[in-house]
């Protein structure tokens, strides 16, 4: 009588549920079967319930049992895959519980079709993937159209203002007083507008980077953001060439960048630290401060534009940052960046083309180790 409650219980019950006797089904509700893909639960009692699953499967779900049977009251979980006779597989959750009678050790098996939410994950990964490339798409084509507009201020306006002035030089031991003082203001102007040219070609793309390297670039971008924010800014960066491409170097140099430019606007620090290191398969870049600091939560407020660009560049490049506190109380931001997910499209971080023709919450940057 018990046994024929529970069956029915079973019965109504909107989840796929068996019972196993000795890996065998002795019993199917209705849910179950539609899950296996059969007709009714005749074509199913007497049979293996590791027939029904994947070859994958068959090894979880066996261990799932011997499991289920060793525990009086614990409930044994497994996900696993049914293969239908169509040949369609479903992925289900299955969790397992031991029940005994007079005569029988039984298993009393739920399984949970997880095929819809697996589905949604998949395309999910699928999309964030779709959107990981179009955003470095996006990102290539606007260093390369930086890199073009760069190299025409550079070479072309800078050629002829440098021209211009030797031009001017040239009518300098004229006569006229006046004369001389009208050529000596367009020589100051010529001489600040070569300046702004230089500083906005080298903002829009540092021609170091394109010549010498990742660490050369890095290493003139910190002494000049020491100059402009007067503070000291200490390096600790990998002595060899980084086997990192174009499209990691530009994205690490704009990370420093982007991060002195918050140490700059937000932090009113005194002293910054900057570690780029190769270790255990990962390129590590630690940037830290001793100013005011901020939590991770700070990435998502409004304003902090800064910090979602560089979270967007370590997610373009398969890695990660980590937002906490440096053990003088200011900002650590620490990005890891999987080695063997960073695009190689060249292995000294320059460029394949435009080169010039020759004319965690308190970390130390040093504490990241030696390169392997």
């Amino acid at each position: 009588m018990r046994q024929d409650l529970l069956r029915l219980t079973y019965e109504l019950a909107p989840i796929a549920i068996c019972i196993v006797r000795e890996e065998h089904i002795v019993f199917a509700n209705r849910q179950f079967v539609a899950l296996a893909g059969v007709q009714d639960s005749v074509a199913l009692e007497g049979r293996s319930i590791l027939a029904l699953l994947t070859p994958a499967s068959e090894s979880a779900a066996r261990q799932q049992m011997v499991q289920a049977r060793g525990s009086a009251v614990g409930v044994s979980i497994a996900d696993v895959a049914v293969v239908r006779p169509d040949g369609s597989a479903r992925a289900v959750e299955i969790a397992a519980r031991r029940a005994v009678d007079e005569q029988h050790v039984e298993l009393h098996m739920v399984f949970v079709d997880c095929t819809h939410e697996q589905q949604q994950r998949l395309e999910l990964e699928s999309a964030r993937q779709r959107l990981r490339r179009l955003s470095a798409d996006l990102v290539a084509a606007r260093e390369e159209e930086r890199r073009r507009i760069a190299r025409e201020l550079h070479d072309e306006l800078g050629q002829r203002l440098t021209a211009l002035k030797m031009q001017l030089s040239s009518l300098a031991p004229s006569r006229r007083r006046a004369q001389d003082a009208s050529i000596a203001a367009m020589m100051e102007m010529v001489d600040d507008t070569v300046a702004s040219v230089r500083r906005i070609a080298t903002d829009l793309r540092p021609l170091m980077l394109d010549d010498l390297g990742l660490n050369a670039a890095i290493d003139w971008l910190s002494k000049e953001a020491a100059r402009r924010m007067d503070v000291k800014i200490e390096l600790d960066l990998e002595e060899a060439a980084l086997p990192v491409g174009d499209t990691a170097a530009i994205a690490i140099y704009r990370m420093v960048q982007e991060a002195l430019t918050n140490v700059a606007r937000h932090a009113h620090a005194k002293h910054v630290q900057i570690a780029l290191r190769h270790k255990a398969g990962e390129l590590i870049l630690r940037i830290q401060d001793d100013g005011v600091g901020f939590s991770g939560e700070s990435i998502y407020r409004p304003g902090s534009h800064g910090l979602i660009g560089i979270l967007e560049r370590a997610d373009m490049l398969g890695g990660s940052l980590e937002v906490g506190r440096s053990p003088s109380g200011g900002a650590c931001l620490t990005v890891s960046l999987p080695m063997d997910r960073i695009p190689a499209d060249r292995g000294d971080g320059k460029p394949p083309r435009a080169r010039r023709a020759k004319s965690t919450p308190q970390a130390d940057p040093r504490s990241i180790g030696d390169s392997d």
